[in-house]
């Protein structure tokens, strides 16, 4: 195992967690919008569902319209946010681990475009992960656009850290 790999996946890891955090920050979609009364839509919605899921709606009541997520629902108990970010933060270690691994294979076969190599990885993550955001949860777009450049603008950072610390 190559321990610079493993220090380079762990920092860009947290880069790309706090720079995602960061550009959130910077952005009115952080600031939620709250129901006239939670306590009557939690009490709608506790007697409306059986598990928790994703429970969608179609707009109009018909059957020809597209489907609109309404709500994600968690009815387990314990339901914690740090756990919830260091989920987050070691997925981000693994797949810089995944592109640092990638940019040593393609430096031992002497093939270059190391800018390249990030930019075309950044962008692979940015459709792959979240391409169909917009269509298949009905976010609307200006959320799904942010989500997509500031993804695809924390990864090409965080590729950027990897291949510095590996010397590529």
């Amino acid at each position: 195992m190559n321990f610079s790999l493993i220090k380079a996946a762990i920092v860009a890891g947290f880069v790309v967690f706090f720079a995602n955090h960061l550009m959130w920050q910077a952005t009115p979609f952080r600031a939620s919008s709250y129901f006239k009364s939670d306590c009557a839509v939690r009490k709608c919605l506790n007697e409306n569902t059986k598990e928790s899921g994703i429970y969608s709606i179609r707009p109009d009541g018909s059957e020809a319209t597209p489907v609109r997520v309404v709500a994600f629902i968690d009815k387990s108990v314990s339901h914690h946010e740090w756990a919830i970010r260091l989920i987050s933060i070691l997925e981000k270690i693994i797949v810089a681990g995944l592109i640092g691994g990638i940019m040593l294979v393609l430096r031992a076969n002497n093939i270059p475009g190391r800018i390249e190599t990030i930019l075309m990885i950044s962008l692979i993550i940015t459709i792959g992960g979240f391409g169909s955001m917009l269509l298949w949860c009905s976010v609307p777009f200006s959320i799904s656009a942010f989500v997509l450049v500031t993804t695809f603008l924390s990864w090409t950072i965080g590729g950027l850290v990897v291949a510095r610390m590996l010397k590529i």
